[in-house]
Formats: C-alpha cells, structure tokens, sequence
C-alpha cells in the first residue's frame, strides 16, 4: 500500500482514486487529530493557570462558557465519548464565542473614534510649545520622505493609509461620500461576496455595524460608552479631558482582557472541534495518553481542585519537536487538499469520501492561524454588475449620513478619518498624495490639532 506522500501525489494526476483516498483520509486526519490534542494539551494547561487566578467577577461572567467547554471536555477528551450532538455542541459555543468577539471588535471601533478626538484636543492642556516654523516649513518635506523611504509598495502602501489617518480631516460629508463610492470602483466585476466584505469592513471602521446583543452584552463597557457620549469637545476643560481619558484607558483595558480571554478560549475550543472530526483517526496510543494526563490535570484545575502545579515547560519537555515534526509531516497533504478535492470530485461526490473530506476541510481551518475562521462557504458568488455596487454603496451613504446628523463635527472627523485610512489606496500618484497632504495641514487652524497630529506621525518616522 502507498503511503501518504505518494497518494498525494497520484491523487494530483486522478490515479489509483479510490484507494488512494482511503489512504489521504486517514492519513491526514491521523495528523490533524495528533496535532490537536498536542495544541489542545498546550492551550488548555496555560488557559487553566489563568483562569484560576480571575477573581470572583471575572469568573462569574465568564462562567457560562466555561462550564459548557468543561462538559465537552470531559466528555469528549476524557471519557473518549462522542455523542451523536458533539459536533453541533462545539459547534455552538464556538458562534456564542464568535458573537462576544463581534461586540468586543464593535466597541473597540467606538472607542478608536473617542480616542482619535481625545488626542486632538490634549494639547489644549500642555504648556509645550509647538513648533510652528517646523510644521509650515518642513513637516511636510519629512512626510513625503517617510513615505518614500521604502521601495516595497506594499510598505509604501501601507504608510500612505497611515498619514492619511492622522493628517488633519477636513473633507466635506459630499467628498467623503465621493470617495466612498470611488473606492468600490475596484470591485466592479469581482464576487458579490468581496463587495459584501468590503462594505463591512467599511461599517465596522466607521462604527455603523452594531452586532446582536451589542446592547446587553458588557454592562461595563456599555457604560463607558455612555460616559464618553457626554463629551462637548469645543467647551471641554482640562479636568474633563482627565476623566474621559481615564474612562476611555479604562475600556481599554476591559476590551483588551476580554479579547485575551476569549481568543485563548476559542484556541482550546477549536482544538477540541479538531478532536471531534477525526474522532476516530489512528494515533500513537502512548502519546495520547500522556497529552491526556495534561489534559485531565488542566480540567482540575478549572474545577477548582487542589492539585500538585507545574510550570507549563516542564510539562511539555517530552513533546518538545513533535509539533514541529507533525507541522512537517501535514505540509504537502494539508497544502494539496483543495486541489485534490478539485481533480476528483466527480469520484469523490456522493460518496462517503465526500464527508470525510468536508470535515479535514472543517479541521483545516480550524488548525489555521485565524482562530476566528469561519467554518463555511456559504459565500455569494455571482458577479458584482454596477447596480449591486451602486446599491452597496447608496446604502453606506445613507447609514454614514445618519451617524452624522447627530455626531458634532470632531467625532464626524475622526469617523472620516478612520473610514479614509482603510480605503485601497486613492492616490493616483505622489503629487496627488503631496497635493492632499498639503491641503489637510494647511486647512488646520487648531492649533492643539496640529502639534497631536505632528506628534503622532512623527512617532510614526522614529518607529518605522
């Protein structure tokens, strides 16, 4: 019988199918379920230890997803149980997971924008003095050589979005609208579903998407939302400024360990999802047991029981190599997967074989750096014509001018500003881009605006 190296490779020239595929399945599931109770021994120990030292609030919050990933667990992991719901159970949590995420990245947006306002309004409030000669006359000379410092246009790229996210805003709502519909000019052609992504990429940046349960979801957060929507920037004084940017630091923090927590959580989930699809693979039966042993010890530790601890190293210095050996050995099987399910589908469709490679399909976005994956493909893709863009964008426009009509012009600005930075490129060449520059700093009067946005895009040069 041919090994998994050689399936993969008649398995690209259609030869030998059938039995070649019960040696890919197997072969690479084998793989992916070593790999995800190697990960998921890791991950589950050093999410335990943290854990155990949230105090009483935290764990309160939080409790309602740990007890279910703590069943599943149990069942699954250390009892070697696979009921006929497993899957959907996972499956489950992991979206409850991925929609607290949703609402922690929405207000992450919000406060972006409070945080834009806030530090151009902080030099109301400093005695230093502002180089005035040096901005009229050589910040923009530094600006331009900043950007052309790079030869990489990816680079080159990337810094433009950045100073045009700091310069200071000064377009009208009619010209950011323009842009706007500008940027979509790309896509005409492309998928629906790339158009759809776009647009909410554009939402999310310019705080238009509230997610479901955006309201009752994090009380905390919620209420310094509503302390920070009390803010009248014109009129604000020093001890104003102070506060709010003790609330906005303080959601900062919340956002940042919430975020912490639920990425560590969704790793130890998709491991265990990893663990349900290749359920029944081969794996060493020694090795099993003692990534299991780990495993059991993490679980208790979560219980709340009092067990002999040890640092995470030393648990693992008998794996040490064996993630990257496996890594090694699911490179060309896991690379070829789309493509061999391409070259074979009439010989794969409507066969057990079909499923079977759904699931290493599942596994491998699971297994992926994008612990947020979306496990579907459910996509649209029927082609973008220009009455869909229109659409699309009519409908932005729409939604931006109604965050506007109750937005006072600072917070509009940064909501511009934002949105702008995250549009493709729109410079058609550097004097375009010099000429823009030139304008925004010109047009800014604000004396306090101009030595934050001066500060912050030359921390930009020192930091690269």
């Amino acid at each position: 019988m041919a090994d998994l190296t050689t399936a993969v490779g008649e398995l690209l020239k259609k030869k030998n199918t059938e039995e070649n595929l019960h040696i890919y399945v197997e072969g690479l599931s084998s793989l992916y379920k070593r790999m995800a109770e190697l990960r998921l021994a890791m991950n589950y120990y050093t999410f335990a230890e943290i854990y155990s030292d949230f105090d009483f609030a935290k764990k309160t919050a939080v409790d309602p997803y740990i007890n279910e990933i703590q069943q599943i667990i149990n069942d699954v992991i250390l009892l070697d149980t696979l009921s006929l719901d497993a899957v959907d159970r996972i499956d489950a949590l992991r979206n409850r997971i991925i929609a607290k995420m949703e609402i922690l990245t929405a207000y992450t947006d919000i406060f972006q924008i409070y945080e834009y306002v806030l530090n151009r309004v902080e030099y109301r409030f400093s005695e230093s003095e502002f180089g005035d000669e040096y901005y009229n006359d050589r910040f923009e000379k530094d600006i331009y050589r900043y950007i052309t410092g790079d030869k990489d246009n990816t680079v080159i790229n990337m810094k433009l979005s950045q100073i045009v996210g700091q310069v200071p805003m000064r377009l009208s709502k009619n010209k950011f609208y323009d842009m706007l519909k500008d940027s979509f000019s790309i896509y005409k052609g492309s998928e629906k579903q790339s158009v759809n992504d776009f647009a909410y990429m554009i939402r999310t940046a310019g705080t238009l998407y509230k997610p479901q349960d955006f309201e009752e979801e994090f009380p905390e957060l919620k209420k310094c939302h509503n302390n920070l929507k009390g803010i009248e920037i014109s009129e604000i004084t020093e001890e104003q400024y102070k506060n709010f940017k003790k609330e906005l630091d303080r959601a900062s923090a919340l956002i940042e360990e919430y975020s912490d927590f639920y990425v560590m959580l969704t790793e130890v989930i998709n491991d265990v999802y990893s663990v349900e699809l290749n359920f029944f693979a081969l794996t060493d039966a020694i090795e099993t047991d003692k990534l299991k042993s780990i495993i059991s010890d993490a679980y208790y530790i979560i219980e709340g029981h009092d067990i002999e601890r040890e640092p995470v190293s030393s648990k693992f210095v008998e794996f040490e190599g064996l993630q990257e050996k496996i890594m090694t050995r699911l490179f060309n099987p896991e690379s070829a997967l789309d493509e061999i399910i391409d070259i074979n589908s009439d010989c794969i469709k409507g066969t057990d074989y079909e499923e079977a490679l759904r699931r290493l399909v599942i596994t491998s976005r699971l297994q992926s750096a994008s612990t947020f994956a979306s496990l579907n493909d459910n996509t649209d893709k029927d082609e973008a014509d220009d009455a869909f863009i229109e659409d699309t964008v009519n409908g932005l426009v729409e939604e931006f001018a109604s965050l506007f009509e109750g937005m006072d012009r600072y917070s509009r600005r940064a909501v511009m500003a934002i949105v702008i930075a995250n549009l493709p490129v729109f410079f058609n060449n550097m004097d375009e881009f010099k000429k823009y520059v030139h304008v925004a700093l010109s047009q800014c009067t604000d004396s306090a605006e101009r030595q934050a946005c001066m500060t912050i895009i030359n921390s930009m040069f020192i930091n690269g």
